[in-house]
């Protein structure tokens, strides 16, 4: 694609903590990994994921669905 949306984890120390506290990383990569290919809702396609438990590092590839508006 021309475009993709890059997650990984806050720079910020306040919301990397909560992140790590409520493995919310984990979530979002375990939810592209295990529910959104069933999911009938339509997502952004997921290119890539990966998750480093020992580091606390993450990173999801996601389809740019910035050209849509809400509702489509």
């Amino acid at each position: 694609p021309s475009s993709v949306v890059v997650k990984l984890p806050s720079e910020e120390s306040a919301y990397r903590q909560i992140g790590d506290r409520y493995h919310a990383y984990e979530r979002e990569v375990r939810f592209y990994q295990e529910v959104a290919p069933t999911s009938p809702a339509r997502i952004p396609r997921c290119y890539f994921r990966a998750m480093d438990h020992a580091e606390g590092r993450f990173v999801l590839i996601l389809e740019d669905l910035g050209s849509l508006t809400a509702g489509d």
